[in-house]
């Protein structure tokens, strides 16, 4: 089943050797389309208390953040990143961190953050666990950040690689909040238009 996601999602996703190269961001504008969304399931238990996010409302636990998700019926964005990883720290320190963004994301989505290297701790996806390292390439992520969307279903969306300044990624997320893909809207098309 995993190989089938790796199919799915290649389309969309942007390889790219290295962190937050400048081609990134034209070329996942010019490639991101949404493919054939699956369900998502988590085998995770309900969460009972906020005791499971850090300070900025982030989930670091794939399973919880897909309960919570399903629970309160929010879009989720998944942050892969790793420790290593320059631009992964720039997008927390100057996009994550702005309040406009932090306004967006808290008001509607469920935000989960994956170190893509992890080995140890695993998630749970369509009733197969894997390594979080596993998980990230079975979504087709390549490059660090990526950030993978699922809509309000629990179904996955797409992968967008790179580093985002506001100004761009508040247009992303309404496009996924608005469920725009669902009408073919073009994702650059909608991105510049917002510039």
């Amino acid at each position: 089943k995993i190989s089938a996601y790796i199919l799915l999602f290649a389309a969309a996703c942007l390889v790219a050797a290295g962190c937050g190269q400048s081609e990134q961001q034209a070329n996942a504008e010019e490639q991101t389309a949404a493919p054939q969304a699956q369900t998502a399931q988590s085998a995770g238990n309900a969460i009972t208390s906020t005791a499971s996010l850090d300070e900025n409302n982030w989930f670091h636990d794939w399973d919880e953040g897909l309960a919570a998700a399903a629970r309160e019926q929010k879009p989720i964005i998944v942050d892969f990143y790793t420790d290593w990883c320059k631009w992964c720290k720039v997008m927390d320190k100057e996009t994550f961190a702005d309040p406009a963004v932090t306004k967006v994301m808290s008001d509607g989505w469920i935000k989960i953050k994956i170190n893509a290297e992890e080995g140890e701790k695993s998630g749970t996806f369509e009733d197969q666990t894997l390594e979080y390292n596993r998980l990230a390439m079975a979504f087709g992520v390549r490059s660090y950040p990526s950030y993978l969307f699922f809509d309000k279903k629990g179904q996955p969306i797409t992968v967008v690689p790179g580093f985002w300044e506001k100004d761009k990624f508040i247009p992303m997320l309404e496009y996924f909040t608005e469920e725009l893909y669902t009408e073919e809207v073009n994702f650059q098309e909608y991105l510049e238009s917002k510039s």
